[in-house]
């Protein structure tokens, strides 16, 4: 596959020694164990006429972004390529991909300095303009050894930069006027030793936990959150960048999510954060000595059937995750997307589970994919069966004027159906309407990309039964 183009100035000229960046978002270049393109491969410069030109491995990645990055006084520019994000971007094909000329216009450049309140240099402080987002891109310097920095790519105009360091509260320095084809020097932002929240992570036996990912959000749900990392000792140290209380959130493998603004009082042996031996949604600026202890449920079990015989699916992927419940909450980025398939004896499987506030996701070769609410068979038991509803395949072929398209891209997701016979027509006011909504689940109707052969014939297999909305997408053709 062959991928080029021309980065040129206003007047026509061609713009060299300018770095063309290819990149998969999200997901590998090449699905499978199939080869990936190298580092080398991915990012080339162009040459004195500002042409550039990758011969890379056509990719069934969903998002290819291409990006270009030039001197300080140009513009970035940038394309995406696929259906992912909800772009509906034309993908790249095999064989020719002519992406024209890249036009970069003259832009200017902010200089400056960022120091404590003794005119100590900051050394790696982050500054970017507040609120402004020139050409979509957020445009940011950061601070070397003396505390200087510039910020490239920026348009004529009036902005305010804004600089964070960790271990210091966030400010904004004074307003720069840009002018384009120079830099404008002498800006100065004083940054304060920002507030700590100091404490320690600990299991249901108070051992201490190590390498624990803590993250805390400021109580007033807007703003910067903060980040630490437990040490051997299970000991951390959270350095905020708002003067104000920070609620905290731990995501640890083995454990349920813990989320101190999500009580979960009404549960026996629940996750708890304490300071001073009082439990707290968020946790006062300063705070010493908080105490986090984290549990682990109970195992469940958890038995899989095919709905219409009763007979045990043994290869599936079952994913278990918290959702809060308690709140009205049910997202969780572990039931967006399908687990590994395994094979697990007589359709069982063993993992912790601490319903009402678990939901699972499951799929299995030949079946639908199903998500649910984590509920056992009965009050005192431990033991959940899972039905699973055959699936359904969508087949068919891609024309063009009747020959087959190449290669076509298709993209499933779940479509709006009505739900009453009285339902009004459909418009962009139908998904507030309850008379109007979707025939399956949100992750057995999630938006997934396939690929068709040759011939322009195409075969999705393992769909659950439900209204479907289908796009199809190929070189050249509508």
């Amino acid at each position: 596959m062959r991928i080029f183009g021309r980065v040129i100035q206003v007047s026509g000229e061609g713009l060299g020694d300018v770095a063309v960046r290819l990149d998969s978002v999200g997901e590998p270049w090449i699905s499978g164990e199939g080869p990936q393109p190298t580092e080398a491969d991915k990012q080339i410069t162009t040459d004195a006429t500002g042409h550039f030109e990758f011969n890379l491995i056509q990719p069934d990645s969903s998002w290819i972004s291409l990006s270009i990055r030039p001197d300080a006084f140009h513009a970035r520019a940038g394309r995406d390529f696929g259906l992912a994000g909800g772009r509906k971007q034309a993908p790249l094909e095999a064989g020719e991909n002519d992406l024209g000329d890249f036009v970069l216009v003259e832009t200017g450049a902010i200089e400056g300095r960022v120091v404590d309140r003794e005119g100590n240099p900051i050394v790696g402080s982050r500054v970017g303009l507040k609120g402004s987002f020139p050409g979509g891109y957020s445009l940011s310097g950061v601070t070397g050894a003396d505390g200087t920095f510039r910020i490239g790519h920026v348009p004529a105009g009036k902005y305010l930069p804004q600089a964070r360091a960790e271990g210091y509260l966030s400010n904004t320095g004074e307003s720069v006027e840009v002018v384009d084809g120079r830099a404008t020097p002498g800006t100065w932002i004083t940054l304060d030793l920002g507030p700590t929240i100091r404490g320690k992570v600990v299991d249901h036996m108070d051992r201490p936990l190590a390498n624990i990912r803590i993250w805390g959000w400021p109580q007033g749900g807007s703003g910067r959150g903060s980040g630490a990392r437990t040490a051997q000792d299970g000991s951390f140290q959270m350095n905020l960048p708002q003067d104000e209380p920070y609620s905290i959130t731990i995501k640890a493998e083995g454990y349920p999510q813990f989320d101190s603004e999500e009580p979960r009082s009404t549960l026996s042996g629940s996750s708890s954060a304490t300071w001073n031996g009082q439990a707290l949604e968020n946790f006062p600026q300063g705070s010493e000595g908080v105490l986090v202890r984290l549990m682990q449920p109970d195992a469940a079990t958890f038995y899989v059937q095919d709905s219409i015989t009763g007979a045990p699916i043994e290869r599936f992927a079952l994913v278990v995750d918290s959702v809060r419940h308690d709140r009205g909450s049910s997202s969780s980025w572990k039931l967006s997307e399908p687990g590994k398939l395994q094979d697990h004896p007589g359709g069982v499987l063993e993992t912790p589970s601490q319903p009402p506030f678990d939901d699972y996701a499951i799929h299995a070769p030949g079946y639908g994919p199903q998500r649910g609410r984590v509920a056992f068979d009965g009050a005192e038991s431990r033991i959940q069966t899972i039905r699973l509803v055959p699936a359904g395949a969508i087949r068919g072929t891609f024309l063009a004027k009747g020959i087959g398209v190449p290669s076509p891209n298709i993209a499933l997701e779940s479509d709006m159906v009505a739900l009453s016979p009285d339902a009004g027509p459909l418009d962009e006011d139908s998904m507030f309407d309850p008379k109007w909504g979707k025939d399956m689940d949100a992750f057995a109707g999630r938006r997934t990309q396939h690929r068709g052969q040759e011939s322009g014939s195409f075969e999705v297999r393992d769909l659950a039964p439900g209204t479907f909305v289908m796009t199809l997408t190929g070189k050249g053709v509508a």
